[in-house]
C-alpha cells in the first residue's frame, strides 16, 4: 500500500544517493499540517493565545506586506521582461548542457555536504517549578516539557514540521515532577538536528555551542546544563 501511494505521487523506491527509500506514509499527513500538535505544546494555537506566545514561522507574511501584484503592474512587468527574455534565450541554450552537467555532480555532493544530521541525545536539565504545572505536558496548562521544547524549537534543535509532536522527535523524560517542584538535575532525551554540523569542528564543541543556543530561547527558572550522546 505505501509503495501503490508513493507512486501515485510520483515517489521512486529510491533515494538520490540510491538507497531503497523507506515508505512512512504518516510523516506526509505531519508535514502536511493535517495532524493537530498535542495541545500542550506551544505549538497548538490554544496554548499560543492562552500564555501569549508569539510563534514566528519563516513563511508569516507581515501584516501589510502582500505578494499580490495589480494588473498594470503585470502588464509592466511582462513588457519589460519580454525583450530581457528574448535576449537570454541564446545565451541559455548556449550553456545549457554546460549548467546541466555541472548541476548533475553539484546535487551529488550536496547531497551529504548540506544535510543536518539528526542524532540521540541526553538532556540534563534544571529548573525552578514554582510556574509550572509540572514536568509531564498535559492539555492547556503550562509545562516544563512544553517550555523546553519551545526552546529547543526556537534554537532550532527541532524543526518545524515535529514542533507540537514529541513522538516525532522521540521525546523521554526520566521522571514526572508535580506542581511546583524544582529539580537541580532531571535527564530528558530527544532526537535533536545538529544545527552546528558544518560550522564547529568536534562533536563536544558542537554539543556545548548547542547547549548555550538553547539556554538564549529558554526562560530564567529553566537551564539546560548538558548535552550528550
Amino acid at each position: 500500500k505505501r509503495k501503490k501511494l508513493a507512486a501515485a505521487n510520483g515517489v521512486t523506491d529510491t533515494t538520490p544517493d540510491g538507497k531503497k527509500r523507506k515508505f512512512n506514509t504518516w510523516n506526509k499527513k505531519y508535514d502536511e499540517g493535517s495532524v493537530t500538535p498535542h495541545e500542550g505544546s506551544f505549538a497548538h494555537p490554544e496554548m499560543q493565545k492562552l500564555f501569549d506566545v508569539k510563534i514566528v514561522g519563516e513563511d508569516v507574511v507581515s501584516e501589510g506586506e502582500t505578494d499580490v501584484k495589480s494588473d498594470a503592474e503585470k502588464e509592466v512587468e511582462d513588457g519589460t521582461e519580454s525583450s530581457a527574455a528574448a535576449t537570454e534565450v541564446s545565451v541559455t541554450e548556449a550553456t545549457a548542457t554546460t549548467e546541466a552537467s555541472a548541476t548533475t555532480e553539484a546535487s551529488a555532493t550536496s547531497v551529504d555536504t548540506d544535510k543536518v544530521p539528526k542524532r540521540k541525545l541526553a538532556c540534563l536539565v534544571s529548573f525552578l517549578g514554582s510556574n509550572y504545572s509540572g514536568f509531564q505536558i498535559n492539555s492547556l496548562t503550562k509545562s516544563l516539557h512544553a517550555e523546553i521544547e519551545l526552546g529547543l524549537y526556537r534554537a532550532g534543535l527541532i524543526s518545524k514540521s515535529n514542533f507540537g509532536h514529541p513522538n516525532k522527535y522521540s521525546w523521554s523524560n526520566s521522571a514526572r515532577t508535580d506542581k511546583g517542584v524544582h529539580a537541580a538535575a532531571q535527564v530528558c532525551s530527544f532526537k535533536g538536528e545538529m544545527i552546528y554540523h558544518h560550522e564547529i569542528d568536534g562533536f563536544a564543541k558542537q554539543l556545548d555551542a548547542m547547549r548555550e543556543k538553547v539556554n538564549e530561547c529558554l526562560p530564567d527558572d529553566v537551564r539546560i546544563l548538558d548535552f550528550e550522546r
